[in-house]
């Protein structure tokens, strides 16, 4: 019988862990383009992202104080507010107000250009190397978006800027991967991510209007939904991408994500 150390090697050797992981990223993030765009018909983008990352950054303050997590100094500061105004703030405004009028799954595909716009930031902060094939791969990721986003619009002067602000979100999250590469070194992704994820909500509430009453005329399941948002595609799924980027590099993890808008 195999004893626990020799369960352990497997799983790692064998990547088990690194499936896992990016099956849970899958499966989670998935889920939130579908959640947002339900949530939406009661609640306004700026208010649904700020309830879903207060509700995120509840479930760190648990984490944080169990974890005894350190601070983070002071000279890290401008970065850890960078990955929070990239990773969060602007990622989620953007991408509600776009899913406002753009359907989840077209939504996923735009957003899933991602990882490319991540191995580029990467590329050209010399953080990895990339291959032809990535670049082809960054060629078609480009061709799709632009298919996806004419094809939505009917002409110039119809033109729905929503899917554009998609694809910003879409650069935000990527240039915000980039940055939190570079902090993995120094902090657990427990840390990073609470570090960020707060400072994200910080952020974000100056862009909300009262949205604690909107909690009182809303139906309960799209109450629910945002709940479901910040615990689940939000605190877990970036954590465990914290995980994932510490331990792999992003052109690793890149081939995953295009199985999301499936």
């Amino acid at each position: 019988m195999m004893n626990i150390v020799s369960i352990k090697k497997f799983y790692e050797q064998t990547g088990l862990r690194h499936g896992l992981i990016m099956l849970s990223i899958l499966v989670l993030w998935s889920s939130s383009y579908i959640g947002i765009r339900y949530a939406l018909t009661s609640y306004t983008p700026e208010n649904l992202g700020f309830l879903r990352y207060l509700m995120a950054s509840v479930v760190f303050l648990i984490i944080a104080t169990f974890q005894k997590i350190k601070l983070p100094e002071i000279k890290d500061l401008p970065g850890l507010t960078a990955i929070g105004l990239f990773g969060f703030t602007l990622y989620n405004l953007l991408l509600n107000y776009g899913e406002t009028t753009v359907d989840a799954g077209t939504s996923s595909f735009i957003i899933n250009t991602v990882p490319f716009f991540s191995l580029l930031f990467a590329v050209l902060k010399k953080q990895e190397r990339a291959k032809k094939s990535d670049w082809l791969g960054l060629v078609i990721a480009f061709s799709g978006v632009a298919l996806i986003v004419f094809s939505k619009n009917k002409g110039l002067n119809t033109f729905n800027w929503y899917t554009v602000l998609i694809l910003g979100a879409a650069i935000c999250q990527a240039l915000s991967f980039s940055i939190q590469k570079q902090y993995l070194i120094k902090y657990t992704p427990v840390e990073l991510t609470s570090y960020t994820i707060w400072i994200g909500t910080i952020l974000m509430a100056f862009f909300t209007k009262q949205p604690f009453s909107t909690i009182v005329s809303s139906p309960l399941f799209q109450t629910l939904t945002i709940v479901y948002l910040g615990v689940f595609p939000g605190a877990i799924a970036f954590l465990l991408m914290g995980i994932a980027l510490k331990k792999y590099q992003l052109s690793k993890i890149s081939s995953y994500l295009f199985l999301i808008p499936l």
